[in-house]
């Protein structure tokens, strides 16, 4: 990525979840994505619109989880976003059906201007004589709470010398001021033209922290933006706020949003510091900077004020939470201040946001606001998965391998479960059926089943592996599996594996057998370092497990992201751990991922751990590592499996061999049904589920 691009997302962008909106030319609308290295991957299969993803429970964490399709190089949509061109791709705000609200003199240090604006009734020519009197006035500054006694004497000090202002009353008061920026849809993203009406002389831009919350209340993530302030407008009359602050493109938003996470949270922002430079064609130069740090009212008192049982945002809201900024500096003639000019570069950064760029442009020069709301519609409208549109308001059949899984899908509303053999001739009604609920147990010609299904649109899967499925499915026919059904057994057995293998359960149960008092210390799982790889369900709940046993963790996933590192950081992982457990989906990329190097890595007396699939190892490379003591195991899966009489591995020291129960536990298939349940409620309501395999994961 070059530093033109590197620049427009956080310091630490490799360790951030961000999320946005790129206009997409080829489908007429926007698409929502997320940025790994220099791709934008395109999320909107899964979620149609941000407002959608944020009302995930745990937004950062799916989207780091995504296997979506790249669909761009970030550097080519960001080169292209300086324009308004329908043609080409390019950034748009990341915000898309939040209503768009914003908190007024929120520092108090701020506010000052906003009692000058209003002294000089929006002439701008006697901003510098006003400012001297209302200093006087206060005694060259306010350092008080809102809300307080002392903020409250401080109003009395002013109203008692004639300079009573509605904005004390907000400023310094018990409430907030928070008002509505701008309608659904209308913000503008980077290196849009941002607009200044040609009716305002006297302007600035307004660098601004936002949050953006969602339907609850809860914030889930921050971005910057940009409200332009038109002062004279403003000060005239409070009644003018609308006339001040709802323009066509008087709101940019981005670059994009940064999903919170464990690392980044809302008391990261709260010392954030926001800078913003402006350079005029004129040559003028003017730097400015949001302080966090000085914030008058908290967070989660803007929230607050905003969201509660008095109004509620059923798609949420983005909320811009005010600025310290208020520039003084003469443009032009001394004490006639600043204001904006056209072709003025407005550039708003911060540390862990990114940069926001913007140029000034006259409002009535703009391409008019033409992609609403009733736009949008039509486009998600016609852009919807077809396979998974209820075609009819008849219940959708679906084929079930068990009685006791038809009885939990009958309670789903608009499924018709009908029961089927796997090892006899489909019923009559899987000419019609439209899901095919998979055996749990695969035999070979198994995906044969889809063949007398003509009007198949998904099969559901009963496991979290898919391997046998993928790539062999009919055109069309999507394929979900059972994540979250089987992560817990999973888990359990893999810490099982780990106390059996160090305390020595297997030659303890030897000697029980041979009637043999084998006394000898063991060792402890406690202080041993646990390299997880795979970052996925079964990996998070190994993790909550083995929590108590005073281990320390490292996860490895697919990507690197908060938390978990890149598969490219395996080898220099591998010999700082006692135990490497594996735990990932069985791919083109995971297939033999455990061969000679990667076990020659391990330190000597180190654990392998599979409970993932056979193939992920190398079988000749592990037996060759076993047979000469270096290194111990504990395999749930085989590659062959089942394992046959006489193959090496019944016999190698040093390795715990089950065959292939993980997962096998009473109440194995009840949650497996549960998960089903959860993934054919989203098919009958038309959307797609959830645990749907794009690609090979």
């Amino acid at each position: 990525m070059d530093a033109a691009t590197a620049q427009l997302l956080p310091a630490d962008s490799a360790r951030s979840v961000l999320v946005g909106r790129v206009w997409d030319p080829e489908t007429g609308g926007p698409r929502v994505v997320t940025v790994r290295e220099d791709q934008l991957l395109d999320l909107t299969d899964e979620f149609s619109t941000v407002a959608e993803l944020i009302e995930d429970a745990a937004p950062g964490r799916t989207v780091a989880r995504a296997a979506a399709p790249v669909r761009w190089s970030f550097r080519d949509v960001a080169a292209s976003s300086a324009g308004a061109d329908p043609n080409v791709p390019r950034l748009l705000a990341p915000i898309d059906l939040q209503v768009i609200k914003a908190c007024g003199i929120t520092f108090t240090e701020s506010l000052i201007e906003r009692v000058i604006e209003e002294r000089c009734r929006g002439d701008f020519t006697r901003a510098s004589a006003v400012r001297g009197l209302v200093m006087d006035a206060l005694g060259g500054s306010i350092a008080v709470a809102p809300g307080t006694p002392e903020a409250l004497r401080v109003i009395e000090v002013l109203t008692a010398q004639g300079m009573w202002s509605q904005y004390l009353e907000v400023g310094l008061g018990p409430y907030p001021e928070v008002f509505t920026k701008a309608p659904v849809l209308s913000a503008v993203g980077p290196g849009s033209g941002i607009g200044i009406p040609s009716f305002s002389a006297w302007n600035n831009p307004e660098p601004e922290l936002v949050l953006v919350v969602d339907s609850g209340g809860r914030v889930k993530g921050a971005t910057l933006g940009n409200d332009v302030n038109l002062r004279d407008i403003e000060g005239r009359s409070a009644l003018l706020l609308g006339m001040a602050k709802d323009n066509n493109a008087s709101c940019a938003v981005g670059p994009f949003i940064r999903l919170l996470d464990g690392d980044f949270t809302l008391d990261v922002l709260r010392d954030e510091e926001i800078t913003l430079r402006i350079a005029g064609r004129d040559g003028f130069r003017l730097e400015g900077h949001n302080s966090l740090s000085r914030i008058s009212r908290t967070f989660e008192e803007l929230v607050g004020a905003t969201y509660g049982v008095h109004h509620q945002y059923p798609d949420g809201f983005a909320l811009f939470t005010g600025t310290l900024f208020a520039p003084t500096q003469d443009r032009g003639e001394a004490g006639m201040g600043f204001t904006h000019r056209p072709g003025d570069r407005v550039t708003i950064s911060s540390p862990h946001l990114g940069t926001l760029m913007n140029t000034t442009v006259p409002t009535e020069e703009l391409p008019p606001w033409d992609f609403g709301l009733r736009a949008m519609s039509t486009y998600l409208r016609d852009r919807s998965p077809s396979h998974m549109v209820p075609t009819s308001s008849d219940p959708a059949v679906v084929l079930v391998p068990h009685a006791d899984c038809a009885s939990v899908l009958a309670e789903v509303p608009g499924l018709r479960p009908v029961v089927y053999d796997p090892q006899s001739a489909l019923p009559a009604e899987a000419r019609t059926a439209r899901v095919l609920v998979a055996p749990f147990q695969m035999t070979p010609g198994m995906t044969a089943l889809t063949d007398g299904m003509p009007d198949l649109e998904l099969v559901q899967l009963l496991t979290a592996g898919a391997e046998a499925w993928i790539g062999r499915l009919p055109e069309g026919v999507a394929l979900s599996d059972c994540r979250g059904a089987h992560g817990g057994a999973t888990a359990e057995w893999v810490v099982s594996a780990l106390l059996a293998v160090y305390r020595h359960l297997p030659r303890f149960a030897r000697a029980q057998d041979e009637g043999r008092w084998d006394y000898h210390r063991t060792e402890e799982l406690a202080g041993k370092k646990i390299l997880i790889v795979g970052a996925g369900d079964v990996a998070e709940n190994t993790v909550r497990r083995l929590a108590g046993f005073e281990v320390s963790t490292t996860l490895v996933g697919r990507h690197a992201r908060d938390g978990v590192h890149g598969m490219a950081e395996l080898p220099a992982l591998l010999p700082e751990h006692d135990a490497t457990v594996l735990v990932v989906p069985l791919t083109e990329e995971t297939r033999g991922l455990v061969d000679a190097e990667f076990l020659a890595a391990m330190p000597d007396g180190a654990v392998l751990v599979n409970a993932a699939r056979g193939p992920v190892c190398d079988t000749d490379a592990l037996v060759a590592e076993l047979d000469s003591e270096r290194l111990r195991a504990a395999l749930d899966v085989t590659d062959p499996e089942p394992l046959p009489e006489g193959h090496p591995l019944w016999k190698v020291p040093g390795l715990l061999l089950t065959p292939h129960v993980a997962a096998s536990v009473p109440l194995t298939m009840p949650r497996a049904y549960d998960v089903v349940a959860e993934q054919l409620r989203y098919f009958v309501r038309g959307e797609e589920p959830p645990n749907v395999v794009h690609g090979t994961y």
